[in-house]
């Protein structure tokens, strides 16, 4: 799906508070996210540190009562430039809202990682795919970190298990635009290695755009 171009430009202007977004208004329009960006190595963290504000699209779902949020994948793809994307390789993240409870039905997004692993006595980089997929329906959670391929990562696991750390999913709040959903990203590398690990990338707070900046983009 090509997005408006007003998608392209980034960031979004933070000097006017925006509300949080309104799920019960169906129209199509530009809205703006912020993605919770504690480090990678503190999955526990929640509701602490944001980046800025990055463009999105909202319009109604094909099944009545839902909602369709896009964020760029060049947008993704800049919020995680320190895993070193493959320029161009990331799809759109993709929100599935139900509009009247606030839950995150479906959310993901795919891509490709570029970056430095250690293999024995060698250093090299390794393209990763990655497949990320995250909502508020289900519980999640992770296990006491490991290091594969030189990376520390968090498996995921079923909350309960023996070593299970829960994090509980939280749908849209009305009042603040807060979500945190909460899921896995599947990761394979060199063709044969893989991991299922805990998805860090679903808490974020959906806004709407201040009035005065969408009237100076239809401009």
């Amino acid at each position: 799906m090509r997005l408006p171009a007003l998608l392209l430009w980034m960031p979004l202007a933070t000097a006017v508070a925006a509300d949080p977004l309104d799920l019960s208004d169906a129209r199509p329009r530009a809205i703006s996210v912020s993605f919770e960006v504690s480090p990678t190595e503190r999955p526990d963290a929640l509701d602490a540190i944001y980046s800025e504000p990055m463009p999105a699209w909202l319009e109604p779902d094909s099944i009545e009562g839902q909602l369709r949020v896009r964020v760029p994948g060049a947008a993704m793809e800049r919020l995680l430039a320190d895993r070193e994307p493959l320029p161009g390789s990331f799809s759109d993240y993709v929100w599935t809202f139900d509009a009247r409870s606030g839950d995150v039905l479906a959310a993901g997004f795919q891509g490709r990682l570029h970056h430095p692993v250690a293999l024995g006595f060698f250093a090299t980089h390794v393209e990763t795919e990655i497949d990320v997929r995250v909502g508020t329906r289900d519980a999640v959670g992770f296990r006491a970190p490991e290091v594969q391929l030189g990376q520390i990562v968090f498996d995921a696991c079923v909350p309960g298990a023996a070593g299970c750390t829960r994090v509980d999913s939280v749908p849209l709040d009305p009042r603040t635009g807060y979500v945190n959903a909460v899921g896995t990203i599947r990761a394979r590398a060199l063709g044969r290695f893989g991991a299922v690990t805990f998805a860090p990338i679903g808490e974020a707070v959906f806004s709407e755009l201040p009035r005065e900046t969408e009237l100076s983009r239809a401009r």
